[in-house]
């Protein structure tokens, strides 16, 4: 049975509120963690998201120096005074939950990186940080005072305890941090490991109701899904209509940042309402759960950046009256959006499912000045019937489909966001079904792994700094060989496999080898860098299990995503 989260959780809020960070508007600091627990105001609070009307609400348990809103029996027996008197967790999550909006927990288990003095011993982190002749990484522990058993034994308990005062209260956990990659190559790091994280998703999915959902910088780790922050800030830098959708959940903030800046009086907004609202329609066409989850936070004693509340409402205004064609649905299968598609690659006119399958939501965030919208013919054969306007003062004055696709004419007034088209469904079941695989999925296997270097949007894995290069990608990432004999390997259980990667001038070659059989070599060389491209293909297979190996033919071949027919 699919969880809130999946089925119906598309617009969500993320909120930090780290005790010793908080800011009141006039820029001064509470001057104890207890003082930011008691000034934080829950019923209005609770109002603002309401106001909002979010699905579901992301909020800190913990984050820096890991301080609990919450009494904390495991923090006050190892790190005293530091976690807060008010149970200020349990009256959030009570009054969210009364006012109908999910609740997930925002957790961070590895961050001993920022306690202090003695509480670094107790706790077992050690003095001093990870450092080598070739790297200082702070966020990592001293290999020779980290002591794992005394860390994890901690962090299990404070799992535990959470997950007993709240599991029954909330929908899932969010935790935070590097996971156990290491950010130079983005590979576990087996030869020094930090947090026990099999241990924290038996705590967690002790109810498997209960979701797991992790940051996300190139690797996946024991969660159910993943929400990196947003583009890495690379957002700001293009308009929302360039912004790619992606089957992975995105939080980003659309404001100064993702708590309350202490800068009361400067304008927070980047985006208009109306950006906020259609991207995230947008990203409810292609994501598997969550949609996007906006952020901002609350200063001490109430209120918020100037502009976060004027936007949020207008955006709720909006959400509400587009819920229906967002909540419950699916990524179409007749016209799916990829992941890397963007609004304007999309020509402004994008498509869900319901989850039944039995209507279908055509979406036109930009309507034709003659108000025909055409669309190619359904990829899974469907049948649409009984065209209806569900936002917007519009009429569908004519409506065909053909072999050629479908071709409606719209006339009235269109919604001032999205113009929703609604369609009764009649399913092809013969149809065939494809499921894509990114690079980063974790049942591939690079070999070596530090031969393929990870590049992602905004930075993280090796390249140019907030690089742009893989915009348009599948999942906006790619793996490139290193040199010669670098190999892919995975399996997969249908009749075709595609293989999809970057044309670009850098490019190099890789031999495609299906059921160990040698089936083409594959090259990415072009004059003109282009993402998501098909390089090749296994033809069609008998049904059942095969083998995939890439095997690089040189340094530069740029794998991105394979595509599978079931």
């Amino acid at each position: 049975m699919k969880t809130d989260f999946e089925k119906k959780y598309r617009y969500g809020f993320f909120v930090h509120y780290i005790a010793c960070g908080a800011f009141y508007k006039d820029g001064t600091s509470p001057a104890s963690i207890d003082e930011a627990a008691d000034n934080f105001d829950v019923p209005g609070f609770v109002r603002d998201l309401s106001d909002m009307k979010v699905d579901y609400l992301i909020f800190t348990a913990w984050h820096f120096r890991m301080l609990p809103l919450y009494p904390s029996a495991v923090t006050e027996k190892l790190r005293p005074g530091c976690s807060v008197k008010r149970d200020l967790l349990g009256e959030i999550i009570d009054g969210v939950r009364r006012a109908g909006i999910g609740v997930i927990l925002y957790t961070h288990p590895r961050d001993g990186h920022d306690f202090v003095g003695k509480e670094r011993i107790d706790s077992g982190w050690g003095e001093g940080w990870y450092k080598t002749e070739e790297e200082e990484d702070k966020s990592r522990p001293n290999p020779e005072t980290f002591q794992y058993p005394v860390w994890n034994a901690y962090v299990q308990a404070l799992y535990k305890e959470l997950i007993d005062r709240y599991g029954d209260r909330i929908d899932g956990i969010f935790t935070d941090g590097m996971g156990p990659c290491i950010l130079k190559s983005n590979w576990p790091d087996y030869t020094m490991p930090v947090v026990d994280y099999l241990g924290i998703r038996r705590t967690v999915k002790s109810d498997p109701r209960r979701i797991l959902i992790q940051n996300y910088f190139g690797c996946e780790f024991s969660n159910d899904f993943i929400m990196p922050e947003g583009f890495f800030n690379l957002e700001k830098k293009m308009p929302v209509r360039r912004w790619p959708a992606c089957e992975k959940a995105i939080a980003t903030s659309p404001f100064l940042g993702w708590a309350a800046s202490g800068r009361y009086g400067e304008d927070a907004r980047f985006l208009t309402p109306e950006d906020v609202a259609l991207y995230t329609v947008f990203q409810s066409t292609c994501v598997k759960a969550g949609g996007v989850c906006w952020a901002s936070g609350p200063y001490c004693g109430g209120g918020w950046d100037v502009g976060v509340m004027e936007t949020m409402r207008e955006v709720g205004r909006h959400m509400e009256r587009l819920a229906p064609a967002i909540r419950d649905t699916v990524p179409s299968a007749s016209w799916p959006t990829v992941s890397g598609d963007t609004i304007e690659k999309k020509h402004g006119v994008f498509a869900a499912s319901s989850s039944d399958r039995l209507r279908e939501f055509i979406h036109v965030a930009d309507m034709p000045e003659n108000g025909v919208v055409t669309l190619p013919a359904p990829e899974d054969g469907a049948k649409l019937l009984n065209p209806r306007a569900a936002t917007g003062r519009m009429t569908v004055s004519s409506f065909e489909q053909d072999d050629a696709g479908v071709r409606m004419t719209l006339r009235g007034t269109p919604d001032e966001v999205d113009t929703v088209i609604v369609f009764d469904r009649v399913n092809d079941p013969a149809a065939p079904r494809w499921k894509w695989i990114d690079c980063a999925d974790k049942r591939l296997r690079y070999l070596p792994v530090e031969d393929w270097k990870y590049r992602m949007v905004g930075g993280y894995g090796e390249g140019d700094d907030k690089n742009v290069a893989t915009l348009g990608a599948y999942e906006y990432d790619t793996r490139t060989a290193g040199r010669e004999t670098a190999r892919m390997d995975t399996w997969f259980e249908g009749s075709e496999a595609e293989i999809y990667g970057a044309i670009d001038p850098a490019g190099g070659e890789a031999d495609l080898v299906i059921d160990d059989i040698f089936v083409a070599r594959l090259s990415n060389r072009g004059a003109v860098r282009k993402n998501r491209v098909l390089l090749g293909s296994s033809g069609e297979l008998a049904g059942g299990v095969h083998t995939v190996t890439l095997v690089a033919r040189g340094a530069g071949f740029e794998f991105d995503a394979m595509r599978i027919r079931l």
